[in-house]
C-alpha cells in the first residue's frame, strides 16, 4: 500500500439548489475519508485544516463569515455544526417532496436503482414513519410497465419489499422470454433454409407476361437450357447457330422462325394456358414456377350457330364449361312479344 493516495472528496457546491442534500453527501464522503486516512485520530486543528482544504473555496469563504463563541472556532465538532446549520437551514421541505413525487422510473433503469433514488430523495422530505409507505406509492405510480403496475395494485397486503420482489421477478421473466424468443427465431430460420436445400421442389404461383419485351430478352432463355434465338440447348459450345441468320417469318436477324416471337404472338391461344418454367435459385436444387395466362383478345375461338325456336344464336364452344351461359338479350330476342315469367 506504499505510495497509495486516497482521493479527497469533491468540494461542497455552495450554489447547489439543494444545498441540504449536497452537504449530506459531502459530510458522508468526508467522514469516510477521515477514517480511511487516519485523520480522525488526529487533533482538532489537523481535522479542521483538512476539512477546509477539501471543502472548496466557496465553503471556506462561508466559514470566514461564521461567528463562534470564544474558543469554539478551534473545535472540530463546533465547526462541523456551523456548516450543518448553515446548509440544512436552507432546505425547503415542500420542494423536496415535490422532487420526490416527480421521480419516475427512467428508461433502462432497473427497480433497485429506482428504489435507491427514491430513498435518497425521501431522506430530506421528513416523512417520518410514513417513509416506506410513501416510497411504495411512488414505486407503483412511477414504474413504466403498465401491466406490472396493475398487478401491484391488485396485490393485497403489499409492502415495499414485496413489491420490489414482484418487479424483480417480472423483469427476470421478461429477459428470459426475450432470450428464448430470439433463439427460437434463429432455429426456425435455420430449419427453413435447410428445407430449401433438401432437393424437394418448391412451387410458387406467379403472374407475369408470356412474351417479354426488350432487346435484352432475346438473349435469355425462357426455359432453363433452351436458347430463345435458335431453340436448341443452351449454353452453346460456340456461337449461337442463329447468329447472323434471318428469320423466315419476320425477316429479322439473329433468330429462327420456330422461336420467333412475332409468329408466336400471331398463333391462336387456348382459353387458359398453363406454363411451367424451371428457374435457377441458389436456395433450391429444383424449383418450378407455374403461371396461368388468360387468352388474348385476338385469339381465334371455335364458334357455331345454334337454332333456338327458329332463331340462329352464335355460341362459343368451351369443352371445359359445366354450365351454359347467355346474356339476357338472347331470350328476349328469341321470345320477342312473349313476356318472360318467373319459373
Amino acid at each position: 500500500m506504499a505510495g497509495f493516495r486516497l482521493p479527497a472528496p469533491s468540494p461542497l457546491e455552495m450554489s447547489d439548489r439543494n444545498l441540504s442534500k449536497a452537504w449530506t453527501k459531502f459530510h458522508q464522503n468526508f467522514t469516510n475519508f477521515e477514517l480511511a486516512t487516519g485523520i480522525k485520530e488526529k487533533g482538532d486543528a489537523i481535522r479542521i485544516a483538512t476539512l477546509l482544504s477539501v471543502i472548496g473555496q466557496e465553503a471556506v469563504d462561508t466559514f470566514n463569515t461564521f461567528i463562534f463563541p470564544t474558543g469554539d472556532e478551534t473545535k472540530f465538532e463546533k465547526v462541523l455544526e456551523k456548516f450543518e446549520n448553515h446548509c440544512k437551514g436552507k432546505k425547503n421541505t415542500t420542494y423536496e417532496r415535490y422532487m420526490f413525487n416527480c421521480r419516475n422510473q427512467q428508461a433502462g433503469e432497473n427497480i433497485d436503482s429506482f428504489v435507491t433514488a427514491l430513498k435518497a430523495l425521501a431522506e430530506s422530505c421528513e416523512f417520518g414513519e410514513l417513509k416506506d409507505s410513501l416510497i411504495l406509492d411512488r414505486v407503483i405510480l412511477g414504474i413504466s410497465d403498465r401491466q406490472l403496475k396493475q398487478q401491484l395494485l391488485r396485490t393485497e397486503v403489499l409492502t415495499l419489499d414485496k413489491a420490489i420482489g414482484i418487479i424483480r421477478t417480472a423483469a427476470a421473466a421478461s429477459a428470459q422470454l426475450d432470450h428464448m424468443t430470439s433463439e427460437s427465431s434463429e432455429v426456425h430460420a435455420l430449419s427453413k433454409h435447410s428445407q430449401n436445400r433438401s432437393g424437394k421442389p418448391k412451387y410458387t404461383h406467379v403472374n407475369r407476361p408470356k412474351h417479354p419485351t426488350g432487346s435484352s430478352s432475346r438473349n435469355k432463355s425462357s426455359k432453363k437450357g433452351i436458347c430463345r434465338n435458335c431453340g436448341s440447348a443452351f449454353p452453346h459450345d460456340g456461337d449461337c447457330p442463329a447468329k447472323g441468320k434471318r428469320c423466315n417469318f419476320c425477316k429479322k436477324l439473329n433468330h429462327f422462325s420456330k422461336v420467333c416471337r412475332s409468329r408466336l404472338k400471331s398463333e391462336p391461344e387456348q382459353a387458359n394456358t398453363i406454363q411451367q418454367n424451371q428457374i435457377e435459385n441458389p436456395d433450391s436444387d429444383s424449383e418450378y414456377t407455374f403461371e396461368v395466362n388468360p387468352s388474348g383478345s385476338r385469339a381465334k375461338r371455335p364458334n357455331i350457330n345454334i337454332d333456338v325456336a327458329g332463331t340462329n344464336i352464335p355460341a362459343v364452344i368451351d369443352t371445359g364449361a359445366t354450365v351454359n351461359v347467355m346474356s339476357e338479350d338472347i331470350p328476349i330476342q328469341v321470345l320477342t312479344g312473349n313476356p318472360c315469367s318467373p319459373t
